[in-house]
């Protein structure tokens, strides 16, 4: 079973998010995330973000989205958590503003691990109870604790 925590070792957290819209979030988030050893080509990451948020809004709901992407340059999945205290307009219809962001990225060929990643992610951010703490989380290591409670558990 995939485990999340396996692919947040860098601890890749932003517990304030600046950005009031999608399009600086995907530049705060990435220039986060592209500080990691393991999305070597910012550039390169953002635009595959940008390209796959073209094709579908990636908010699930209930205040959460999941923006993700495929990149050649990426050797190993990675995943960021970004907490907005005032919520970031994804476009998305009927969907509150999004305030807990799940970033991440993987190698182009690694889709059955790309989805399992996407499903578990989905599963973690459906409970309530996860959201919530992810909000009052006061430190990156209680957003991993989170993550390592729910590994453990599922």
């Amino acid at each position: 079973m995939v485990e999340l925590t396996s692919f947040m070792k860098g601890k890749i957290v932003c517990l304030d998010l600046k950005s009031e819209t999608k399009a600086d979030m995907f530049e705060e988030m990435s220039d986060l995330i592209s500080h990691s050893e393991f999305v070597p080509d910012r550039r390169e990451f953002l635009d595959a973000l940008k390209e796959r948020e073209a094709v579908m809004v990636t908010s699930l709901g209930d205040g959460v989205g999941i923006p993700h992407a495929r990149c050649d340059s990426i050797q190993q999945l990675v995943i960021a958590v970004g907490i907005s205290r005032k919520g970031i307009d994804f476009g998305a219809k009927d969907d509150p503003a999004v305030r807990i962001v799940f970033m991440f990225g993987i190698p182009t060929q690694e889709t059955k691990l790309y989805i399992q990643v996407l499903a578990k992610i989905s599963r973690f951010a459906r409970k309530k109870e996860n959201r919530e703490r992810l909000l009052s989380a006061r430190s990156a290591d209680e957003i991993f604790a989170a993550f390592e409670e729910f590994d453990a558990n599922s």
